[in-house]
């Protein structure tokens, strides 16, 4: 459903004082550029609780992301499968740090890997030609 789209991946965590940082500049490029084919798609770093009863710092339920990602207004899709930096997608693209966005191309081919602050408007402009 995303083909034809700019698309950023963007792996963060509830916990992660620099990704919510950037979200406010997220939350408006995307408001600013989703009728012109940009997507964002989130996926969360947050870990299950080993105890649901007393969650430690990094660990959430997945109904506390949805809560979370509800109360923030990242209304994008997000994937959580609570296994942290063990995470299938993050593992999958060698993730080491966060924030980290992976901004694609309309083909799905990795474009940008440097979308902080400013600069992601500028990439997501230059991608859908704008």
């Amino acid at each position: 459903s995303l083909r034809g789209k700019v698309v950023l991946i963007d792996f963060w965590a509830t916990w992660c004082v620099p990704c919510m940082e950037e979200m406010p500049e997220i939350k408006r490029v995307y408001a600013k550029y989703r009728d012109q084919g940009f997507e964002v798609v989130g996926v969360s770093f947050d870990s299950l609780p080993r105890d649901p009863a007393k969650p430690r710092f990094q660990e959430r339920t997945p109904e506390q992301v949805q809560a979370f990602v509800s109360r923030e207004g990242m209304v994008w899709p997000h994937y959580f499968d609570g296994k942290g930096w063990d995470n299938t997608w993050g593992r999958a693209f060698s993730i080491a740090e966060l924030p980290t966005g992976f901004l694609l191309d309309r083909s799905g081919r990795l474009a940008y890997l440097d979308n902080h602050g400013s600069k992601l408007e500028a990439n997501v402009r230059s991608l859908l030609d704008l």
